[in-house]
């Protein structure tokens, strides 16, 4: 196993950056493995852990490990981080590095650079740093694989697999960053891992994901609508349930009007109401990247990322409130 050496952050290459998307059955495992991760052949090959964060004193923030062979040299990753402090502008930056600038090992967990992913006693730890942004995120419990319904796609010889590995969580975080807030935030987190060989304009046309991390009853929501015209399929989970819920299209309608965003879920307690607020952040890494964006676009397409804040209504009028991400994959 390779050491764990202090590594100098690099530009993030703009393949890797590209590449971002962005029961139940759970699966006993050692701890430290579940942040091993399985590097594959091919250049569609990619893989990410990606925490979501809401603090209470209302920023959000993204931190993700992804692994990739798009591009020149197999096995690269990057670290990104993402944060938007109340009330004010989002920062995105990313740094990258080459297969012998990271590790992994059971003990350490994941590490490249000054970023990485590991279990802390009984804490999941995710620390992110690129540019001139790191964040600290302890999650307040440890990481398990549960599998939704549709967890696997399967494309010809290619497929798509994805986890939650943290469905919500109390949490901290310490942010260093222009303008950002100082000390010790507090507030919820999730924790995810995708794992892919396929491109991604041929995984979906949009993808809708409400995480709704704060109130008595903390509720996931996702949602595929696949290419070329295949019916969507999604899930939903509230805390104290035993099981994922799967969603057929006839079950829910989502709607976009200018700068907001519906999505109405029909369950057997009545429909659950997601109505997005504030727009946080919009990633359109092929506009980003310029003439070297358009390069990638055969691996990715041109997608755009819209975040906002959003809350989930009850037919009892008890309220979820969360982050609400739609990327639509355009050609």
């Amino acid at each position: 196993m390779k050491s764990n050496k202090p590594q100098s952050v690099r530009k993030p290459g703009v393949a890797v950056c590209l590449v971002l998307v962005a029961i139940v059955a759970i699966a006993p495992e050692a701890q430290g493995k579940i942040f091993q991760p399985q590097l594959l052949d091919g250049e569609t090959y990619s893989e990410t852990y990606t925490a979501v964060a809401d603090m209470d004193d209302g920023t959000y923030i993204l931190t993700q490990f992804l692994f990739s062979n798009a591009g020149l040299g197999d096995g690269k990753a990057a670290c990104r981080v993402l944060i938007v402090p109340k009330g004010g502008k989002g920062s995105n930056a990313a740094s990258h590095y080459d297969r012998d600038e990271w590790s992994w090992s059971e003990g350490e967990g994941l590490r490249a650079g000054p970023c990485s992913l590991s279990t802390q006693g009984g804490k999941t730890r995710f620390v992110a740093q690129a540019d001139r942004m790191r964040v600290t995120l302890d999650l307040h419990r440890k990481a398990r694989k549960i599998r939704p319904p549709g967890h696997r796609i399967k494309l010809k010889e290619a497929f798509y697999d994805s986890e939650v590995l943290i469905p919500w969580s109390r949490a901290t975080a310490k942010i260093h960053a222009p303008g950002a807030p100082k000390g010790t935030l507090k507030g919820n987190a999730y924790l995810d891992h995708t794992r892919s060989t396929a491109l991604v304009p041929d995984l979906a046309t949009r993808w809708i994901r409400f995480r709704g991390l704060k109130g008595e009853r903390p509720t996931l929501i996702q949602i595929r609508n696949p290419p070329r015209g295949g019916k969507a399929r999604g899930w939903v989970w509230s805390k104290g349930e035993k099981k994922i819920t799967r969603l057929k299209s006839e079950e829910f309608t989502a709607e976009q009007s200018g700068d907001s965003f519906t999505l109405t879920v029909q369950t057997e307690q009545g429909p659950l109401k997601v109505s997005s607020s504030k727009t946080l952040f919009r990633y359109e890494p092929v506009k980003q990247y310029g003439v070297l964006g358009a390069l990638a676009k055969s691996w990715v397409g041109n997608p755009l990322t819209t975040t906002w804040r959003a809350s989930l209504e009850r037919p009892s009028g008890e309220r979820v409130d969360g982050i609400l991400e739609v990327g639509l994959t355009r050609k």
